[in-house]
């Protein structure tokens, strides 16, 4: 190897020039917008895909008392939340239908003491000998399955009997089969044909 005398004036300028190159060009990467998405996007995965989900829940007696159904469930750590498609749960009383809730769409967080269903959601309950066949539509709807408690701000229409009944806001009583209406109610009743004669 060949190496040439340099006096020191050279070597610092040498040295100056390289340190301004690979200051510029380390200013330049991270300036980049390739290299700030790359540092940005931490898309997370889910860590579990459950598909046919058919979970079965029973009281302290033995008898069935909800069933959840989803054709596929995202599971995440973060947060330990649960992505739905297209879930239906079912809701069994001891002396009453059973209530049913479906949507397009479904999420929990930190497990299931909250689930949040959106787009199409309907609540159903068919007629039973206490109480007529109910059906109750809206975007979103919050629903606590340790309470047996739903709830929603946004636009809600109740079908029951002939009663058309349209309110922005809800809260949905299951256990107790009591819907209460919170603001802008108003109806519409149109009694049955056999109603009519």
């Amino acid at each position: 190897m060949l190496t040439l005398p340099m006096d020191s004036s050279r070597q610092y300028l040498y040295a100056m020039a390289a340190f301004i190159f690979l200051g510029l060009m380390g200013w330049y990467y991270a300036q980049s917008p390739t290299v700030k998405s790359h540092q940005n996007s931490q898309v997370e995965t889910p860590d579990a895909i459950v598909k046919g989900l058919n979970f079965t829940q029973y009281d302290k007696q033995g008898k069935r008392s909800k069933v959840v159904f989803t054709p596929e469930m995202h599971h995440f750590n973060k947060n330990n939340s649960n992505v739905f498609e297209h879930p239906l749960i079912t809701l069994y009383r001891e002396q009453e239908a059973p209530w049913t809730i479906k949507a397009w769409h479904g999420k929990s967080i930190d497990g299931s003491n909250k689930i949040t269903l959106w787009k199409n959601v309907v609540l159903y309950q068919a007629a039973s000998a206490n109480n007529p066949e109910r059906m109750v539509t809206t975007d979103k709807l919050n629903y606590y399955p340790n309470k047996q408690y739903a709830d929603t701000e946004q636009e809600v229409q109740i079908q029951q009997a002939g009663l058309l009944v349209k309110s922005k806001g809800m809260h949905a009583y299951l256990d107790k089969d009591t819907i209460e209406l919170l603001d802008h109610v108003r109806g519409r009743y149109e009694p049955s044909s056999s109603a009519k004669s």
